[in-house]
């Protein structure tokens, strides 16, 4: 990702988010392995790309497990001036990926990574919940019935009735 960055004159930022603590306050995930707990920040990076978009006019955040397949092609052919965010699917199995996202700085898209942030505390205990993976098409959805709420709402005689 660091040859891709310098070749394009990108800004490479690789975000600790133990510098993010009183800003991200999220616990994230505990996890126990063979007698170890792990803590899993899927979370917090949530919380810290919403803080340092803030100084970019997009941030393109990718899990340290992506790498560029073909470095002809440049961030920009990506862009849509339309739309806040973009994420991917997996192609084996149509997941809307937490993993990597290309995000716009607006202030909508900073609510809805911090809400997708916390909403750590609203995953079920003892449950497979899939963490942020899972969070992510909770969150997408409700974001979906607010806009179609709000967007597509039709006049009747006896009461407003929300399209869904």
């Amino acid at each position: 990702m660091v040859c891709y960055a310098r070749i394009w004159n990108y800004e490479f930022v690789i975000a600790n988010s133990i510098h993010y603590l009183k800003e991200c306050p999220q616990k994230d995930v505990i996890q126990k392995l063979n007698n170890s707990i792990i803590l899993q920040k899927f979370f917090r990076r949530h919380c810290v790309v919403a803080r340092i978009l803030r100084s970019f006019d997009y941030i393109l955040f990718l899990d340290a497990d992506v790498g560029v397949v073909n470095p002809k092609r440049r961030i920009e052919e990506f862009l849509d001036p339309d739309v806040d965010i973009i994420f991917y699917d997996r192609f084996y199995n149509w997941e809307i990926a937490a993993g990597g996202y290309l995000a716009k700085n607006t202030q909508w898209t900073q609510q809805f990574l911090n809400r997708f942030a916390d909403y750590e505390v609203r995953l079920p205990p003892n449950s497979y919940h899939g963490s942020d993976n899972g969070a992510l098409h909770v969150i997408q959805l409700r974001a979906l019935f607010y806009f179609f709420a709000h967007h597509l709402s039709v006049e009747s005689e006896e009461e407003n009735i929300v399209l869904l």
